[in-house]
């Protein structure tokens, strides 16, 4: 599963869809808004301590021109993030699934590649998806 966390506070998840759509045949791919932020209301916290929590791997894109949430924000959630892997999208900034498609996409592509899901109880051997 892929699990698409939009925080914009001025518009959804929806145009997202688009970058995401070519995904859809290593996972399953959900996007949702953070509370208060597109379709959302209240703001609650969301920090590092919930990304530590999630016990998941954790995929960090970030562009590398970015100017609202500097590199160096992310290599700093990052090093907080034990289970998190960084990708640094070269040519991109806030939108780099727009700026450098073909970057993003690898990025992404290559972290469901790699990354396995912990196993669910009750799931048996033959419903696990090879790596």
């Amino acid at each position: 599963m892929l699990v698409v966390v939009h925080g914009g506070p001025t518009w959804d998840h929806s145009y997202l869809l688009p970058a995401v759509a070519g995904l859809a045949d290593l996972a399953h791919v959900v996007l949702f808004d953070l509370r208060g932020c597109g379709r959302s209301s209240r703001t609650p916290p969301m920090g590092e301590a919930v990304l530590r929590n999630w016990a998941r791997p954790i995929l960090i894109l970030q562009g590398n021109r970015e100017m609202s949430f500097p590199v160096s924000l992310a290599r700093k959630l990052h090093a907080a993030v034990p289970a998190s892997t960084l990708a640094e999208i070269p040519d991109a900034a806030h939108m780099a699934h727009f700026d450098n498609p073909q970057a993003w996409l690898a990025a992404v592509r290559g972290f469901l590649r790699t990354t396995r899901p912990p196993r669910c109880a009750g799931s048996s051997p033959r419903d696990a998806r090879p790596a």
